[in-house]
């Protein structure tokens, strides 16, 4: 999405780096330096050519500043990072006010991933040269070593070229790009705004960016608004309509919402995004079954990509086409990118076996109920976008079945992690609550378990402790909504910036459920996967959360591996029919 203000940037750099330094010292050694020449040697891995060069230039005039400059680059290929960072810090204190000084040692420093001192000598040295091209050579030297930064310290350094560029537009708008990326919607909207007022038009991936920020700007409703305007005046691309779709189920305008993913499965058929928005959005069997008949002409097609394979497969397993998507899953064991989660949702499926849905999971309802005779606890399952972690309802009942327990089947018609209720039982989350605690009431039995898979995990957290739930099984959720490991990918940390948008202490659940006895958070998580683990460290302290950690998985999908594990299944035993265990 950024390949255009990256390129723009690498070319000034390239220039920058190039051209004649500022300072460099007259003589001989100055015209006959050929810096661009040089510096082709040392990318080449051409070392002892270009250390003859540097040399027989120095010997002439010992303080050839581009000389010298190389001779720290040459230095840093060797791999000699120690003696290239001492050669740097002398240039700097030789030549404070040379921005190429400065620009060098934060290359080296960078290069040794010592990312915190990089940062703090980027900003000393744009407060020492101050605003003006000095500085903007300092600025145009980011681009190349900007990548190899986390996420946050990205945001620091444009920050800080902003404060001598403030009116930069290609600035504004990468900082808004790597402000989204780490999740931090408001900042990307100021940028954007910021950046709209100092460039003509703003480029295409920067105009995509502004439409995924719409909700953050103008808030779900009027952001599906804005939306189904620029369709009506033309914008059919799938981007647009996927969106529409998504903005359209937040704001509960289920009509357009299913309105926009027709038209995008009419229009980008073979597009995966298309099938990506199909899986999250639910609707009636009827319907299910009419979209599966069209999709499944086209599924062994030439044009079929990996990602839209793995999505059919997806939606042929939620549409009860069983054989039809575990076919579609088996092409993909061996994909380098999409083979583990194949393989995963396959031996998950294996482990449960064939499925045999009871009467009351395959109603067209949001709210499911099976009734089991002799219960001894109501299980209330809170399903994420595709289901149990990519397994539908029909193929986990097969598992929940063996269980003396009710089972209350819920899907989130918004996508919004429940945050806004359900449409059949109230206006808003309160209302929802409410209805689902006289549900429990009703179905009478002792014992209340809630459980939901990561976003919804959190929704089981969050209900359960609303209800008064005995126990909470939450695979790979949070108790807080916080940033978590720098390693986040990126659509995680997006997701998580559109589902807890402003203050994000509301949203925590951490003093809730340290200030009471009655509800335990028994937490499941992959041992090997970063993200997660760093998440789990908002539980330290706090005796009504229990950690299991598998080990060796390295999956936020970890609910496929405790299904195959046995791990599931042990813990459900444990929550719907073993002693209580005291708070």
């Amino acid at each position: 999405m950024t390949q255009d203000i990256e390129a723009a940037l690498a070319d000034a750099a390239r220039q920058a780096r190039t051209g004649p330094a500022p300072g460099a010292e007259p003589g001989a050694g100055a015209q006959e330096w050929n810096s661009a020449h040089v510096d082709r040697l040392i990318r080449e891995g051409a070392l002892e050519a270009a250390a003859t060069a540097i040399d027989t230039t120095l010997a002439r005039t010992p303080q050839h500043l581009p000389a010298r400059l190389a001779r720290v680059r040459l230095t840093l290929a060797r791999g000699q990072e120690a003696e290239a960072e001492a050669l740097a810090a002398e240039l700097i204190r030789e030549r404070p006010e040379n921005p190429w000084t400065w620009l060098c040692q934060f290359q080296v420093l960078a290069k040794a991933r010592r990312h915190g001192a990089a940062v703090a000598l980027f900003r000393d040295g744009l407060a020492r040269l101050g605003p003006g091209p000095d500085a903007a050579i300092l600025v145009n030297g980011l681009n190349a070593p900007l990548p190899a930064f986390p996420a946050r310290d990205q945001i620091d350094l444009l920050q800080a070229a902003l404060t001598v560029a403030p009116e930069d537009g290609p600035l504004l708008i990468r900082l808004a790009m790597r402000a989204h990326a780490n999740g931090n919607g408001r900042l990307a909207v100021e940028m954007l705004a910021r950046a709209e007022q100092v460039v003509a038009t703003l480029p295409a991936h920067a105009l995509r960016l502004k439409g995924q920020l719409l909700p953050l700007s103008h808030g779900m409703a009027r952001a599906a608004e804005e939306l189904a305007r620029q369709r009506e005046g033309g914008a059919t691309d799938v981007e647009t309509l996927c969106r529409l779709s998504r903005f359209a189920a937040a704001a509960g305008r289920f009509d357009l919402a299913h309105q926009a993913l027709h038209e995008t499965l009419e229009r980008h058929p073979m597009e995966w995004r298309s099938l990506y928005r199909l899986n999250r959005l639910f609707l009636s069997q009827a319907d299910e079954t009419r979209v599966y008949d069209r999709l499944s002409a086209l599924a062994d097609g030439p044009a079929v990509s990996p990602a839209w394979r793995l999505q059919f497969g997806l939606f042929a397993l939620r549409a009860g086409q069983t054989d039809s998507g575990r076919k579609a899953l088996a092409e993909l064991t061996t994909d380098p990118v999409l083979g583990a989660t194949s393989r995963s949702l396959i031996a998950a499926l294996d482990a449960i076996g064939p499925p045999r849905p009871r009467a009351g999971v395959l109603q067209d309802r949001h709210v499911r109920v099976v009734r089991q005779p002799d219960a001894r606890a109501t299980l209330m399952l809170f399903a994420g976008f595709a289901g149990f972690c990519q397994v539908p309802d029909l193929h986990l009942d097969r598992l929940l079945a063996g269980f003396p327990a009710h089972v209350i089947y819920l899907r989130d018609p918004h996508g919004q992690a429940f945050l806004q209720g359900i449409p059949e039982l109230g206006p808003d989350e309160t209302a929802m609550q409410a209805a689902l605690a006289r549900l429990v009431a009703d179905l009478g039995a002792p014992r209340l378990v809630t459980m939901g898979n990561s976003a919804a995990g959190y929704a089981a957290l969050r209900n359960g402790l609303a209800l008064g739930a005995d126990r909470v099984l939450s695979l790979a959720g949070f108790a807080t909504p916080s940033a978590g490991d720098p390693d986040d990918p990126a659509h995680s940390r997006q997701g998580l910036a559109d589902l807890f948008p402003g203050d994000l202490a509301r949203y925590d659940l951490r003093p809730a459920l340290a200030g009471q006895s009655r509800t335990r958070l028994v937490h499941v998580l992959g041992g090997a996967y970063r993200p997660d683990l760093a998440r789990a460290r908002d539980l330290d302290g706090i005796a009504q959360a229990e950690l299991h950690v598998l080990p060796g998985v390295d999956s936020h999908h970890v609910a496929l591996h405790a299904i195959v594990e046995g791990t599931l299944q042990r813990l459900l035993a444990e929550a719907l029919t073993g002693p209580e265990v005291p708070g």
